[in-house]
Parts: C-alpha cells; sequence; structure tokens
C-alpha cells in the first residue's frame, strides 16, 4: 500500500513535491499523481522504477525526451492531452527544458485482477507514445476535476473513473500472449545465469547475455522472458540485489564497495533500485533495522 516512503520515492526522482496526490484508492490501490512546473531551464527526472502500470495524460504542450532504461523512447514536441502507457518493472527518466504538467494515474496490479480476475494476467498493455485518447483524456480531466473540487466521496468517484479507465485499457490496448511462446533452451539459459554470477561487477549488457546464449539480441529477449517469466535487464538487476543482500547481511564492506561490487555506477544509484526492490535503504538493511 503506498504511504510515506512511496511518495517520497517520487518527490526524490521528480526533485519537487506533487502539486496534488490521491493514494490507495479503495478498490483499486489506484494513486493519481499531478505534476507540474511553471518555469523554464533544464529540468531531469532521475530514474525511477515502479510496479505501476502508469497512465501519463499531458495536460499542456512541451518538448521532452524519455527513456526506458538505456532506450531512448522520444525526442521531440508532446501536445496536450498526449497519453502514454508506461509498463512496470521497467526504469523510467525522461528530461525536458519546458514548463509542464502531468496527470499520471498509477495503476498496480490489483486495479486489474479486480476486473478481470486473480487468474488473469500479467496483462501486456500496447503503448500510444503520447498519441490523443478520447475516452482516457475525458477520465483523466474527470478525476483532475474532482481532485480541484474535493468535497465529500471524492476518493469513491476517483475509484470509479479509475475502474473505468482500467476497462478501458483492457478494451483497447491489452497484448494477448500467445498460447505457448518459444522458450530459452534450458542450457542455454545455464549458460547465461554462469555468465550472470560471472560478471555482477561488470557493466553487463543485454548483447553479452545474448551472445552467450547464441542468439541475436532481438531473439534473445523474446526467448528469455518466455523461459523465466522476466526481462534480460530485470533478471541482471534482481541478481545484482541478491548479491548485495549477501554482502550487506556480511556487515564487511560499505554501502558503496557493495554498490561497485555489484555492478552499480554509484550508491546512490544502488540506493534508489534496492529500495525498489527491498522497500528499504541498503544502510538499513545492512545495519538490522529493515
Amino acid at each position: 500500500m503506498p504511504g510515506a516512503d512511496f511518495m517520497r520515492e517520487r518527490q526524490a526522482g521528480w526533485g519537487m513535491p506533487p502539486a496534488a496526490a490521491l493514494l490507495d484508492l479503495p478498490s483499486t490501490g489506484t494513486s493519481v499523481i499531478r505534476w507540474s512546473r511553471h518555469r523554464t531551464g533544464a529540468f531531469k527526472m532521475r530514474p525511477l522504477l515502479s510496479d505501476h502500470t502508469i497512465v501519463s495524460l499531458n495536460l499542456r504542450p512541451m518538448r521532452a525526451e524519455a527513456w526506458l532504461g538505456e532506450r531512448q523512447v522520444w525526442a521531440g514536441p508532446i501536445g496536450s492531452h498526449a497519453v502514454r502507457i508506461v509498463p512496470p518493472g521497467v526504469e523510467r527518466r525522461w528530461a525536458t527544458a519546458d514548463p509542464f504538467d502531468l496527470l499520471h494515474v498509477m495503476l498496480p496490479p490489483r486495479a486489474f485482477q479486480s476486473m478481470a480476475g486473480r487468474g488473469c494476467g500479467p496483462f501486456t498493455l500496447s503503448d500510444p507514445l503520447y498519441g490523443p485518447d478520447r475516452l482516457i483524456r475525458e477520465l483523466g480531466l474527470q478525476i483532475l476535476g474532482a481532485m480541484e473540487e474535493g468535497g465529500p466521496y471524492l476518493t469513491e468517484l476517483a475509484d470509479g473513473l479509475c475502474r473505468a479507465l482500467v476497462a478501458h485499457l483492457l478494451r483497447r490496448y491489452h497484448v494477448p500472449a500467445p498460447s505457448s511462446p518459444p522458450a530459452l533452451p534450458l542450457a542455454r539459459l545455464r549458460r547465461v545465469e554462469a555468465l550472470v554470477r560471472a560478471r555482477l561487477a561488470d557493466e553487463l549488457t543485454v548483447g553479452d547475455m545474448a551472445g552467450a546464449a547464441g542468439y541475436s539480441e532481438f531473439h534473445f529477449a523474446r526467448l528469455f522472458r518466455a523461459a523465466t517469466g522476466r526481462t534480460p535487464h530485470r533478471y541482471l538487476q534482481e541478481a545484482r540485489i541478491t548479491h548485495a543482500c549477501g554482502l550487506l547481511k556480511e556487515g564487511k564492506a560499505g554501502v558503496l564497495a557493495v554498490a561497485l561490487d555489484c555492478g552499480f555506477k554509484d550508491a546512490s544509484h544502488f540506493s534508489r533500485v534496492f529500495r525498489a526492490r527491498m522497500g528499504t535503504t541498503p544502510q538499513a538493511f545492512r545495519d538490522g533495522s529493515a
């Protein structure tokens, strides 16, 4: 359930408090956050990870650059009421020099399960990538209007609008998974796992992992996910965090030494990823106060 730590992590990533927020709506568990900046000048959102599916509604035109992991997915103008759908479990960041006003509807897995049933999912949604969507615009503006007006039954009204949004996402953007996707053969998967264990401290890329498996990067990513249920990037990050937990429990090395030994560039990046995965800071985990 989102709380103080959830908001602190978001504020640290954005470098400012939100303009408005509704957290953990009753039936869907959705959090709605508005981020606004009225001045010009360079702005960079620090990399953030989330277990939520994020529906982003741009409330004013701007120019920006956006990344998912290391892949740049946008560079250019973004129109008013343009929509993005950001999947969970992917490190995201973006930058702009313009003023901005964004509404983020953050949907946990529970929001989809409450509608489609617990036996369904996980869901893959296509991303309109700053394209138009009339219904998302209308629902977003209604949620925003309710937040601005306040008053009784605000959370119930916003929650109902979020349920309508989930239904729309499943109807329009759900990408059905193939019935039996090909998976990475076990022997090749073991090769990749051995490479990851041996090179946790190195700047290991998906291309390196694909080379060990004997596939192109594109085919490897599909086969690896079918075999493990995770992207190569997520698997590598989880392996690094698992190794870091062992080193921190030993208590022989400081946080920076552990970060470098596990392939993170600095203690700050390590701390952000560790907290997103483990729900506490590396220092608190090391000291046993988590």
